[in-house]
């Protein structure tokens, strides 16, 4: 790992074409040297033949779970990791850390919580890293401020989109998110 982490080398993986390039552009501005795909099965080519410091992995990736991903990465060789997701549910967040990401970012992502994260994952010692972090503390809900705004964020891009393949997996979690939200006891308004 390098001292500056102005100088990290991370593989951003994120079936999202337009988060993708999104955090790309700002990770390089932030003088990341960032190799990006969309796929998990180019992530694995890259990390074959190229080493990196960092992968950034979103967790619901069409092709092999963000999850997955990272085992399959930590097999190659050892790597630091976080994982981006739309919801940051009790229970994702729990499969997340049992699979042994250092952090995880909640998407929106905050530009300030971005470079902070990644500041925080790049300090961190290789020997000092924990292959599972410890559980979070067990919260009674999830935020439904948080899901409110995620499923309204999510229906607005769903009428932009003109690939059939993006609009189903975005109606997939959006449904997901309706799902959770009647496990509150929100109700939808017809």
């Amino acid at each position: 790992m390098r001292s500056n982490s102005c100088e990290l080398r991370i593989l951003l993986v994120d079936d999202h074409e337009s988060t993708l390039a999104v955090l790309k552009r700002l990770l390089r501005l932030e003088g990341h040297a960032v190799k990006a795909t969309t796929a998990s099965q180019y992530a694995l080519e890259m990390a074959r033949t190229e080493s990196f410091d960092l992968v950034m992995t979103d967790i619901g990736l069409p092709d092999m779970d963000g999850c997955e991903l990272l085992a399959e990465l930590r097999a190659i060789r050892p790597i630091k990791a976080i994982a981006l997701t739309g919801h940051g549910l009790p229970d994702e967040v729990s499969e997340i850390q049992k699979a042994g990401f250092d952090e995880i970012l909640v998407k929106p992502i905050d530009f300030d919580a971005l470079m902070q994260t990644v500041g925080r994952v790049a300090a961190t010692d290789e020997e000092t890293l924990h292959p599972t972090p410890p559980p979070i503390p067990k919260r009674h809900a999830p935020d439904a401020n948080l899901l409110l705004t995620t499923l309204c964020n999510y229906e607005r891009t769903l009428s932009m989109l003109t690939s059939q393949a993006e609009r189903s997996k975005l109606e997939w979690r959006i449904s997901h998110l309706r799902g959770k939200l009647r496990q509150l006891g929100f109700q939808e308004q017809t």
